[in-house]
């Protein structure tokens, strides 16, 4: 399915692509099929995302998402929605993989590049790659999706908090990040004990200004 667009579509054959994006999530890409988009692939890749969940489409949405914003929108598991939905895989039943498809057709129609598809069955989340224009980013949404994402505290074992089903340790960073952590802590101890007792700044610490100097900057400040 190709977008129509004012601008040059470009056809980008994902490959072998692994990064970590500013907002803490791993990115890993890899050859699936090709896509048609209106966006270059460095744009892609860094991943500027702005929700696009609202059910309708509002006129700043679309103008932005159609003229110089690429926009990611998101389908399944909203964190957004939780108070409505609960922590749970959403498409399990008929009605809510229907409301998914919609859900998809109506991000396309709204003008965005791509979507976080998150925690959905993975024959749902086939179909839904397949049959759209959008570049999908699965998490816990099967092996189908153009590209695979993970939070970095999962993927590096530092996280506390339950790990989610689709995630997957690969180094157990916890303790190296709880001692970085202990330190840190001991030094800013240590720079307020010093400052509270006088010892820093010291001497080395300071910037000089000359005696005449300093006594031509008093006469002329006090006039």
């Amino acid at each position: 399915m190709t977008r129509k667009c004012d601008r040059q579509p470009a056809t980008v054959s994902f490959r072998s692509v692994c990064l970590t994006a500013a907002g803490g999530a791993s990115l890993a890409v890899r050859s699936l099929r090709q896509k048609t988009i209106c966006v270059r692939l460095s744009t892609l890749l860094a991943l500027v995302a702005t929700p696009s969940t609202a059910p309708r489409p509002t006129t700043s949405r679309r103008r932005s998402a159609t003229t110089t914003s690429p926009i990611v929108g998101h389908i399944g598991l909203i964190p957004s929605y939780i108070t409505w939905t609960g922590w749970r895989a959403v498409g399990k039943s008929a009605e809510e993989a229907i409301r998914l498809w919609l859900h998809t057709q109506k991000l396309e129609e709204i003008g965005v590049f791509g979507a976080e598809l998150e925690v959905v069955p993975d024959r749902v989340a086939k179909f839904l790659t397949e049959n759209s224009s959008l570049v999908m980013l699965g998490m816990g949404a099967g092996k189908y999706a153009d590209a695979q994402y993970l939070f970095t505290e999962d993927v590096c074992g530092y996280g506390k908090n339950h790990k989610p089903r689709h995630g997957k340790v690969y180094r157990n960073l916890g303790p190296e990040l709880q001692k970085i952590q202990d330190e840190r802590v001991a030094a800013f101890r240590e720079y307020k004990a010093d400052v509270d007792s006088g010892r820093y700044p010291g001497h080395e610490h300071t910037v000089p200004i000359g005696d005449a100097d300093f006594d031509s900057f008093m006469r002329a400040a006090k006039g």
